[in-house]
This record gives C-alpha cells, structure tokens and sequence, in this order.
C-alpha cells in the first residue's frame, strides 16, 4: 500500500459557486485482495471485492447555515480499473462531535465501511458535514437545511473529481446513513427531490434510525426526567440551536451555572463525547433551570419547540424508492420516530416507502445489521453498463471519434487511461496498434 500524498488546489481563494471542488488529496489506497481480507476479518461471508480503491479527501464550495459562502470537506472512495459505469452512494455519519472524527481526517485510511462500499463497486461519498472535518463552525446538528446542503454540493463536487480521473458515473445515486446520518439522509432526499432532481436521480434511499421527529417523540423523551446514555445529545441539540436561531439573549437563561461555560467549551471541536458525557448528569435535562423547563413543556408556541418543529423531517412526500428501518430496541433514538414518518409519507401520497421495524437490540448493537440491510437493498437496484469494444471516449457509441484517440495512442501524441488501454486492444493482442484501428474502422463499416 502506497503511502504517497499529495495535495491539487482546483480553484483560488475567491469562491464562485455551491458545489465548486476546491481542493483534494489522496489519503489512501488498498488492492482488491487486501480490501477482500479486511471484509473477511469482519463478516466471513462478505461480498466479494471487484476493485482497487483509492481514497481522497476532498473540500468544496458551500453555505452555512446563515447563507454564508464557506467551505466544506468529506472523503471520496474510488474504484479504479473500472470497465463500467458505476453509481454515486453517499453516506451520512452518526453523531459526531469532535471536528477531527470524521473519513476525510481522523479515518483517512480504509475500514470495513469504506473497503465495503467502493469495493463492491459505489463510488462513495462520505460528508464531514458543516462544523465537522476541515469546517469550523459549531456543527448545526438536527437541522435541516444545512444538513442537506453540505450533502447536495458535495455530491457536485464529487462529480466534478470524477470528470476530472476519468471516473465513470452513471445516474444512479444511493443515501443512506444511521442515527444523525438517517437524519440527514431524509434532509438531503427532501432537497434533493424538491430542488435537484434535474442533477441526481435518486435510485434508492435508506433512513436509518434517525430522529425525523424532534418536536413529538425526541422532546417528549428528554423532558421526561429520565436516564438516558447518551446525555450529550441535549446539549449537542440545544447550542446548535441557540448557535443557529439566537433563541435566547444568553445561554444563562436556559443552562445551570456550573454547565455553561464548560458545555460551550467541550463543544468547540476538539473534545469527544465521552469527555462531554463525563460532566453531565444521567438525566440531561437536569442542565436546565427547572423552571424554564416547565416553561417549555407548558407552552407549545415557545420558540425553542418552533424550531423544532421547523426541524422535523416527516411531513414531506418521498418520491424515491425509499426503505425505513428501525430497531425496536433503540433507547437512544425511539423507534417511533420511523413509525410516525412512515406514517405521513403513506398520507402525503409516497409512491414507494417501506417500514422495516426490527428486533436487533440496542442503538449500538442494531447499526450493522440495519446497513447492511440497506446495502444488499441497493444491490438489488443497482444498474450499471459495460463499456463497448473500441469505444475510447465512452459515449456508448464507437465511431470516428475513437478512431481519432485511437490515432492518436498509437503515435503516442497522448497516453491512454485504464479504460482505453483494453477497449483499444480490439484484436486482444496485449498491443495498440494499426491492427487495432482497421478492425475498428470495419466494425464502424458493418455496424
């Protein structure tokens, strides 16, 4: 595995336009047998690897949540070798609070997830997401817009990469994510389909485990006074909001002296959760002053439960081909959460929306088994086309055009990529040459 890293700068320091590439470089790379055993450590009946891979990081043009132009990073995973078109896949992280916890930095090297997704033949698209990776703003955790919109350009951009490596996509474009990344999912397929759907074609969409319900079910769980393990989720909501909307002149008037500062401090991109879940109590709802508590459970127009309900993602109609999945036995995130969503999609006139409801355990222990489920669902839709013989431009016709690059191969006026390498060789000589362009040309003649 090749260690070498290297960086292109694609446009300056003036910014144009959403979804412009800015920048990429190469984290890592990993052969389709070495890709195969880190599968194998994991799942001894995994799909087979089909490519070499490559890794990079890339960082794009995007708004915030204020509307400000701002940049933006995320990972992208290659297969190479390719002598097909290949669809888009983008998928979307749970909970993350460390800005650095994200493909693009923290895991730039391959794991299950990455080896998984662009061995079996997804060009993948792994958003940091506003405030994570190389963003520095607080990340507007559980809020729509920007949550899609981070998603959208850097799928733009992602097109771009590929345009400029000879990478092949077809229209094809999977979404899928657990927790936060089911959240986001069911944000980027809403704008999407209402905003994009002349740029991507969603051919799939799984929602997984997310909290489209953040004024119902998610309120009514974390003013209930009840233990909850993962308490950082409150506050993570809670600044987010206040960063975005300014509910509330100081946070002093919702927070507890003690938690404060030291809340606004763990949250500022360097900390991970377990150092916030260190200082909050069991019950987070306990940071609140209790009267301001009452305050918000008594008053259904409060500002912070507008906002929330601004935020959830259930009243809409999903066009795609969308899969919800849930397990019973999430503590962290309720599965009514689906159940309600599912519930108004079917009202709202969805096409094609399925609930999968299932007994796999805990919030931790049910992640696997859902995407995996979404992922053999996907294979199921997943269409790609085999490039012709002597097609060199892939425009699924062969024709005179070839015969010019063909030309110009052969007198080494420019060097093919992999691609063009074989469908050039049309007589399977393991040579370019004349004999290759005659065949050509009388293929054109006859067909």
């Amino acid at each position: 595995m090749s260690n070498i890293k290297y960086t292109v700068l694609i446009v300056s320091f003036m910014l144009s336009a959403r979804g412009d590439l800015v920048s990429y470089e190469l984290l890592d790379e990993i052969d389709k047998e070495t890709a195969q055993s880190v599968l194998n450590s994991f799942i001894p009946t995994a799909p087979e690897v089909l490519y070499n891979l490559e890794m990079y990081r890339l960082t794009y043009e995007t708004i915030d949540q204020f509307g400000n132009e701002a940049i933006a990073s995320g990972a992208i995973v290659i297969p190479t070798d390719q002598l097909e078109t290949l669809p888009l896949l983008s998928f979307h992280h749970g909970t993350q609070v460390k800005r650095s916890s994200t493909y693009s930095l923290d895991n730039s090297s391959f794991d299950l997830l990455t080896a998984w997704l662009g061995g079996t033949g997804y060009i993948s698209v792994f958003p940091d997401l506003l405030g994570l990776g190389v963003s520095e703003i607080l990340h507007p955790y559980q809020i729509n817009t920007p949550s899609a919109t981070a998603v959208v350009d850097i799928l733009i951009a992602s097109k771009e990469f590929c345009l400029l490596h000879d990478i092949y996509y077809n229209d094809q474009l999977f979404l899928t994510g657990y927790s936060e990344g089911g959240y986001v999912t069911a944000a980027a397929q809403k704008m999407i389909e209402e905003e994009y759907s002349d740029v991507f074609n969603i051919s799939g969409s799984t929602l997984c485990a997310g909290a489209y319900d953040m004024s119902g079910t998610m309120f009514d769980l974390m003013v209930s006074y009840q233990e909850y393990g993962a308490p950082y989720y409150l506050p993570y909501v809670v600044l987010a909001y206040q960063d975005t909307y300014n509910l509330v002149d100081n946070l002093e008037e919702y927070l507890l002296p003690e938690y404060v500062d030291t809340l606004q401090t763990l949250f500022n991109g360097e900390y991970g959760s377990g150092e916030i879940d260190a200082i909050m109590p069991s019950v987070p709802i306990e940071i609140f002053h209790p009267e301001v508590v009452q305050e918000v459970i008594e008053d259904y127009d409060h500002p912070l439960r507008q906002r929330l309900r601004e935020n959830d993602l259930y009243d809409w109609a999903p066009q795609s081909p969308t899969r919800i999945i849930h397990s019973y036995g999430d503590e962290l995130v309720p599965y009514e959460n689906s159940e309600i969503a599912y519930n108004h999609f079917i009202q709202n006139g969805s096409p094609n929306v399925e609930l999968s409801l299932v007994e796999f355990g805990s919030h931790q222990d049910a992640a696997p088994q859902i995407l995996m489920g979404a992922f053999f669902w996907f294979e199921l839709l997943k269409d790609t086309e085999s490039f012709l013989e002597g097609d060199l431009n892939i425009d699924f016709d062969v024709n005179i055009n070839d015969i010019i690059i063909l030309i110009n191969i052969i007198t080494e006026e420019s060097q093919p990529n992999y691609a063009q390498s074989i469908l050039a060789d049309f007589n399977n000589d393991s040579m370019i040459d004349i004999l290759d362009a005659i065949l050509i040309v009388n293929y054109i003649l006859i067909n």
